[in-house]
């Protein structure tokens, strides 16, 4: 049964990352107009919702005499897809305030990293083997932060648009894996689980685009260009 487990989830995940993509891309041509601490701050607000979601589906748990799977499993979901709106938010508003215009196609192509890596970690799994799905686990893992690191590079080095969302989509994915891999242990809590991934991946990208539109002194040590107009580096360098 629990080989078929992150199966199970991984159209979830897949819906998620689309959703991300989606909600992007809508929001890239719009946000511009609003100062971007705006923009976070919506997409906290947003957050609150998915909270009180999952907050709800752990009290039916706690509360109910039989327990409610199927709603419980509906509200952890519900919790996801909102995070994942959320993290779309959070990235249409930076590329709103980078001057981006990404097209709905390249956003989800550089989706296809972290579909195929999710979906191959979850077929390996069906494979028997304690030994087996520990190897396989760091395997994976390993791959998966080889291919965020690759996205960095290709954000900065040669397509701002794939790379950059590539590189969400990748923390995205590295929760879900987290997820699963904790699910094994407590394989009661998968959903639950499920919803706390989205919420760290939303955090992680939040994080990600405050620092680069605040251009703090952690990026401003690194020489990189993230695609921006650089007006405020010029006045520096004027001044």
């Amino acid at each position: 049964m629990m080989a078929h487990e992150e199966l199970k989830r991984y159209p979830v995940y897949f819906l998620a990352l689309v959703v991300m993509a989606v909600v992007a891309w809508c929001f890239a041509p719009v946000m511009g107009a609003v100062h971007w601490g705006i923009g976070i701050a919506g997409a906290v607000m947003l957050c609150l919702v998915a909270v009180l979601l999952h907050v709800q589906a752990g009290r039916m748990r706690k509360r109910d005499a039989v327990v409610r799977e199927r709603w419980r499993v509906v509200l952890y979901a519900a919790s996801y897809f909102i995070n994942a709106v959320c993290s779309g938010h959070v990235i249409g508003t930076l590329y709103a305030h980078l001057g981006w215009a990404p097209d709905l196609g390249t956003l989800l192509w550089a989706l296809v990293p972290a579909a195929v890596l999710a979906l191959v970690f979850c077929v390996g799994y069906m494979v028997q083997g304690k030994l087996w799905h520990r190897i396989w686990g760091v395997i994976i893992i390993s791959v998966s932060v080889a291919a965020l690191a690759l996205s960095v590079i290709t954000w900065v080095k040669w397509d701002r648009y794939l790379g950059s969302f590539a590189f969400f989509s990748c923390v995205f994915m590295l929760f879900f894996l987290i997820a699963c891999l904790c699910s094994r242990k407590e394989p009661e809590n998968r959903w639950r689980f499920l919803s706390f991934s989205g919420f760290w991946a939303f955090a992680v990208i939040a994080v990600v685009v405050v620092l680069v539109l605040s251009e703090g002194e952690f990026l401003d040590g690194l020489d990189f260009d993230f695609g921006g107009n650089g007006k405020k580096k010029k006045n520096k360098m004027v001044k």
